[in-house]
Parts: structure tokens; C-alpha cells; sequence
């Protein structure tokens, strides 16, 4: 590999860098504005509508649509564990719901390809940056609110374009272009070659890619413009997506470090719950990336796309001369790309939906394992 070629490797790299890490601070901006707004009646929520697991896990939905950060919403969790507002059972609802209301995430990532809300990020940003400078304080956090919304898809927006696209590359003229992107392309043949041991080797690749970006929504976001550009094909991104669900628990983990009994079994509680889901997912896997295929419409697959996606595809343009075999594979992976991402969304919703409805009448049981993982050793806790 030449010296240029090296360079601008690490370039391209550097702004797949940059995309990410002003998508992480748009989501962080817009949560904490959020948050702001919502004072301290978002505390009182989440203290009070826990009577029982299903209020907890409608609570736990309701926030993390709210702030889009299922580790926020655990990370509070553990919090108010720690200081006794909430009971282990009650916190394991909340859970639930944060895991389900995480899902949103890749609703809208989704969208962004559907509606290309991208297009609008900056005129958002121009009308919540005024804001920011009021002395009204409700005024002020709308503008966070405002900004940090317009960062998150500016910078998945520039994520997604930083990441090359597979087809492009392979119709360059460069050599370098070519021998790279048939290397990596072999890679993932390669890791993919192993049946159903591939799917593990992702999802442990997805764990490790969340405890990096130590986010789960900008961990599928990564997955998402991954298989639209068509490195990775629905299988590989939804083993990916699975590892997910583990590699967030590390961040309430984390939060729990130092706190009370309590606030570190509700931390495991989310680490037991989530790899329980996996685990049941992992048997069914097949059988249920199947039936999520089958429920929602379009295909995924380049040889799949049919005749009348084609024809709606040429009409939305307004095409009426016969296409080319160019324009035909032109319009198959535009169809592809946009269907993936409703696909992976859809398969992330319906995991944690299942899972929920599997596990949430063994709450009591979870808490009682959860006690005796992480025992009492009599010594003070810090509060």
C-alpha cells in the first residue's frame, strides 16, 4: 500500500470518525435538553408509576422515547435505586421499556433515508441556535433541544457518506479502490462462511462495536449504513444488532460501580435480561429473520426485487423510456437500501417486544437470580 493510499485510508477514516462523533454529541445534546425540560417531573414519573412491572415497563418506554438513550434511562435506573426511590422488581420493569423504547432509534435512522431529514438537519440547527441565547431558560433548552436534534442527523448524515459505498468502489478506476474493497468484501465472506458460528462471530462483533461507541442507537446506526451501502447483508446486521443489546448493559455496569447493593443487582439485572433474550433469539434465529422478512414488505435481497417494485420505482421518477440493464441494477440496490434499514428496525422491535412478553412474568424470578449473583457481604454501602 502506497504512502497516498495509506493517507487516505486514514482520512476517510477520520471523517467516518467525525460523522460518529458528531451524531453522539447531537443524541447526548438532545437528551440532556430533554431532560432540562422536563425537570424534575420526569423523576417523579419514573419514582411514582412503578406499582407494578407493567407500569414500570410503560414508564421505561416512555422515557427512553423521550431522552432516545436506553443507557440514560438505565443509567437514571440504577440512580434511583441507589437512593431507595425505586425497589429491584420495579427497576427490571423500567428496563424492559427502556429496552423497547430504544428500538425507536432505528425508526427514525430509517426514516432518514426515506424522508432525508439530513436535508433539513442544518435549518434546524439555524433556528435552535438563536434560542440558545435566550434568557428565558424553557426558551434556551428548546434551542439544545433544537441543535442537538439538527446535530444527530447532520452527523448521520456525514457518517453515512463517509462510509464508501460497495458499488461505487468496484466501478472505480483506481487499482487500489478495487484491491481494497475486495479484500474487506473477502473478510466478511470469510467470517461469513462458518453457518451459524458467523452469527455469533457478529454478534460478538456488534458487543464490542457498542462498548466502543458506548451507544446502542449509534451502534445501529453504524449497522444500518453498513448494510445500505452493502458491506454486510440482513443476516450479518441483524446478529450485529443482537450483540448490541448485550454491549449496552456495559454503561449501566459501569453506573453502578460504587452504589449501593441494590443499584449494582438492578446493573445485572439488564446484563441477564438482555442475554436471555439473545439467547432465546439465537435458536429462533433463522426462523424469525424469516418472519420478519415475510411482515414487512420489499425485499432485501438484489435477486429478490420484483417486477412491480421496479415499475413503482421508475414511476416515482417519471421514467417511461425502457431501462437499461445499468439503470435496472441501479434502481434493485435502491430499493434494497431502502428497505434494509425498515427491515432491521422492524427485527430490533420485535425481538425486544417477544422478549418482553417471554420474560416479564418472570420479573420475581430475575430479581431472586439476581440476589444470589450478587450477594450481601455485609460490608457498608456507599450511598
Amino acid at each position: 500500500m502506497s504512502d497516498l493510499t495509506f493517507w487516505g485510508v486514514l482520512v476517510n477514516f477520520l471523517y467516518i470518525l467525525g460523522g460518529l462523533g458528531i451524531f453522539l454529541y447531537g443524541m447526548r445534546v438532545m437528551s440532556d435538553a430533554i431532560q432540562k425540560i422536563a425537570g424534575a417531573g420526569m423523576r417523579r414519573i419514573m419514582a411514582s408509576m412503578t406499582k407494578n412491572r407493567f407500569y414500570g415497563l410503560l414508564t421505561g418506554l416512555f422515557v427512553t422515547c423521550l431522552v432516545q438513550s436506553s443507557s440514560a434511562t438505565t443509567v437514571m435506573v440504577v440512580s434511583f435505586v441507589n437512593a431507595q426511590l425505586l425497589t429491584l422488581t420495579e427497576s427490571i420493569g423500567i428496563i424492559m421499556g427502556a429496552n423497547l423504547g430504544t428500538t425507536l432509534t432505528g425508526w427514525i435512522i430509517a426514516s432518514v433515508g426515506k424522508f432525508s431529514l439530513s436535508k433539513i438537519a442544518l435549518p434546524i440547527i439555524g433556528i435552535g441556535f438563536p434560542l440558545i441565547f435566550s434568557k428565558k431558560t424553557k426558551f434556551k433548552h428548546t434551542g439544545e433541544f433544537l441543535v442537538g436534534f439538527g446535530l444527530l442527523f447532520f452527523g448521520l448524515s456525514e457518517l453515512k457518506n463517509a462510509v464508501p459505498d460497495v458499488k461505487s468502489l468496484l466501478q472505480s478506476s483506481d487499482h487500489h479502490d478495487l484491491q481494497m474493497v475486495r479484500e474487506i468484501q473477502s473478510t466478511i465472506e470469510q467470517l461469513n462462511s462458518y453457518g451459524f458460528g458467523s452469527i455469533i462471530i457478529f454478534l460478538i462483533i456488534g458487543i464490542i462495536m457498542t462498548i466502543i461507541v458506548q451507544s446502542s442507537s449509534a451502534a445501529m446506526g453504524i449497522t444500518i449504513i453498513l448494510a445500505v451501502n452493502g458491506w454486510i447483508n440482513f443476516e450479518i446486521a441483524a446478529a450485529i444488532v443482537l450483540g448490541e443489546n448485550i454491549g449496552t448493559t456495559i454503561t449501566a455496569w459501569l453506573a453502578s460501580i460504587g452504589t449501593t447493593l441494590s443499584a449494582r443487582r438492578a446493573a445485572r439485572a439488564h446484563l441477564i435480561f438482555n442475554v436471555a433474550g439473545t439467547c432465546w433469539m439465537l435458536i429462533l434465529f433463522y426462523p424469525f429473520v424469516s418472519m420478519v422478512d415475510s411482515i414487512m414488505e420489499g425485499s432485501i435481497y438484489l435477486e429478490n426485487v420484483t417486477s412491480t417494485e421496479l415499475e413503482s420505482h421508475f414511476d416515482k421518477y417519471d421514467d417511461q423510456s425502457d431501462p437499461s440493464p445499468e439503470e435496472i441494477a441501479t434502481a434493485k440496490k435502491s430499493i434494497v437500501d431502502t428497505n434494509i434499514p425498515l427491515h432491521l428496525s422492524l427485527f430490533h422491535t420485535m425481538f425486544n417486544l417477544c422478549n418482553i412478553a417471554l420474560l416479564i412474568g418472570f420479573s420475581p424470578r430475575i430479581a431472586k437470580l439476581v440476589e444470589r449473583l450478587v450477594k450481601d457481604t455485609g460490608k457498608s454501602e456507599s450511598i
